[in-house]
């Protein structure tokens, strides 16, 4: 996965909304003061964000390979 392949996944018409969305929300996640765990707990408040972020990043880079032989 290369950073121009991850922007023409972004900027694809073919590329569903939700799928973009679901990478806005993952960042967003993590930069909110709101969490599942707060990060006031130090280690296990980090681990719940790095976690999001792993689990959404995983996903993106195996949808933007899989899908990068298809957008123009």
């Amino acid at each position: 996965m290369h950073v121009a392949q991850v922007v023409r996944y972004f900027r694809s018409a073919q590329v569903p909304s939700w799928r973009k969305l679901l990478v806005v929300l993952a960042v967003a996640y993590v930069a909110s003061p709101v969490d599942l765990i707060p990060d006031a707990l130090p280690l296990i408040g980090w681990l719940d964000d790095a976690g999001v972020l792993a689990a959404v990043f995983t996903w993106l880079a195996r949808d933007v390979d899989r899908k990068s032989t298809r957008l123009n």
